[in-house]
């Protein structure tokens, strides 16, 4: 076959460029439903490594009586890495034994040798025709064998699996790629600039803190705009039942290799980044582990794979997207300093955008200078922090406005626009148990652009600020949202 390398390495492809039923997406299909015909306690089947993202039995769609749940499922299970600094590295070893494991099906089939995952490389709707719709192969009914697709799951927003494309109300912003000018790869657990990778844990984290820019957008928003208020992927526990999932994900971890090829831009050094080590199965069903730093490089063992395409989208002015929300300069290395916060819960829903408002300080401690300088000087950062965000179900995604005009359509202030709270996992997140706090999701967005366009304009008050919340998609079946505080850091 099949993917066609000219060298040793597997490449995966991008799946838009494949024919509706390429031999990639056919061996993917059969593989599939071989992997989902073997016992959830098997470690190749497909229901073990979807748990291995996490698992809840309640809300398993797939549990029988006859499920026999395996013994080390408390070593296995419930290990995806979210609101850290592992989110990257360990989402691209599960890839690694994902696609090893679909591979051996695949062989074991019949197939090539050389089968290799693709991705889907949605922020290309600018280049790409319909590449804002789920691939074909995706939603068919049928095989080209004339078998049930079990690439296809009823589970997904509404007329996806009609070909309708993703119901987004701002695709530039919900599949932005500006996180890819975030100069530095670790973030702060508390205050200030997430990172590109997410901030320093000392050891894994399974959510519950502030995630890193890729890991909002678009990672987040693309789970919840697949998902809808009841699919497979706006929940951590059902959505890697979806075979989409996996050219998400393949795409998030493409996007860290375009990331790196960028000047100036490195992978943590930390010792405690470095080593920290991951279990999971190989495709023999042996416990294998890895470490952040033998994942680095794609094209070397034990990872021996590279993507078609790691351009730079925004290093071509044909290609770049429209928004760049985050500041492109490295964050200053002062301690973030709280000016404000709201002093009540604030209630979102997705019938009506929500503005909750808070006084601001003047900095006293490392953080004092920051946003005192006039247009055109030397300019500081400012964060916002959505805090212990919490809901009892899956809500849709929400749009974040600074000192929007009262009654003004958001859609005519995009410069107003501070970024997306995609609300993947906030149901797990929410619910106090032994893999989470509780405490919910968190999110941090830059602001100093805005700040600073509001001071050049002569409408930023620098005593209170105004925060406005709107839901993305206002159709039936999100949940009510709780958000604990909103607070503002100067850095």
């Amino acid at each position: 076959m099949a993917n066609g390398a000219s060298d040793a390495l597997k490449v995966r492809r991008d799946v838009w460029k494949l024919d509706t039923w390429d031999p990639i997406l056919v061996w993917y299909a059969k593989a599939v439903a071989e992997m989902q015909s073997r016992p959830i306690n098997d470690p190749t089947s497909w229901r073990y490594q979807a748990a291995i993202h996490e698992y809840i039995r309640d809300s398993d769609p797939y549990a029988t009586v006859a499920d026999k749940l395996p013994s080390d499922r408390q070593r296995f299970w419930n290990q995806c890495q979210h609101s850290t600094w592992f989110f990257l590295p360990w989402h691209r070893m599960y890839l690694l034994y994902f696609e090893q494991i679909v591979a051996a099906a695949v062989e074991k089939l019949g197939g090539p040798k050389d089968w290799a995952l693709p991705y889907w490389n949605y922020s290309e709707y600018r280049s790409i025709d319909k590449v804002l719709q789920l691939p074909p192969a995706f939603y068919a009914i049928n095989t080209p064998d004339g078998k049930p697709n079990p690439l296809r799951v009823e589970q997904r927003d509404s007329g996806l699996n009609d070909g309708v494309p993703i119901h987004f109300q701002s695709p530039e912003q919900d599949v932005d790629l500006s996180c890819l000018g975030d100069a530095l790869f670790v973030g702060l657990a508390e205050g200030g600039h997430p990172g590109f990778g997410g901030p320093s844990t000392r050891s894994p984290r399974h959510g519950g803190g502030p995630g890193g820019g890729l890991e909002t957008t678009p990672h987040g928003d693309m789970h919840i705009a697949v998902g809808g208020p009841a699919g497979f992927m706006s929940s951590f526990a059902t959505a890697a039942l979806d075979p989409i999932f996996w050219l998400h994900h393949a795409n998030i971890d493409r996007l860290w290799d375009v990331w790196t090829g960028r000047a100036g831009h490195a992978n943590p050094t930390d010792k405690n980044w470095l080593t920290q080590r991951f279990e999971f199965h190989d495709k023999d069903a042996e416990a294998v582990a890895l470490t952040p730093g033998q994942v680095l490089t794609t094209t070397v063992a034990p990872l021996a794979y590279r993507y078609e395409d790691v351009t730079d989208p925004q290093a071509q002015p044909d290609r770049k997207l429209a928004f760049a929300v985050r500041s492109p300069v490295m964050p200053s290395a002062s301690v973030p300093e709280m000016v404000g916060a709201t002093d009540h819960a604030v209630a979102l829903t997705a019938s009506a955008a929500t503005t909750a408002s808070m006084n601001i300080v003047t900095a006293t401690g490392p953080a004092r200078m920051a946003m005192a300088a006039g247009p055109g000087t030397t300019r500081q950062s400012a964060y916002l922090n959505i805090e212990n965000i919490t809901s009892n179900g899956v809500p849709g995604s929400y749009a974040v406005y600074l000192d929007l005009p009262a009654g003004a359509d958001p859609q005519q202030h995009q410069d107003l626009f501070a970024g997306t709270l995609p609300m993947f996992g906030v149901a797990e997140a929410s619910r106090p148990d032994q893999e989470h706090p509780g405490s919910g999701l968190q999110y941090v967005l830059e602001v100093s652009a805005i700040i600073e366009r509001l001071k050049a304009q002569g409408l930023w008050d620098p005593s209170r600020l105004a925060i406005t919340f709107v839901a993305r998609r206002q159709q039936g079946g999100y949940a009510d949202v709780q958000i604990g505080r909103v607070s503002l850091y100067y850095q």
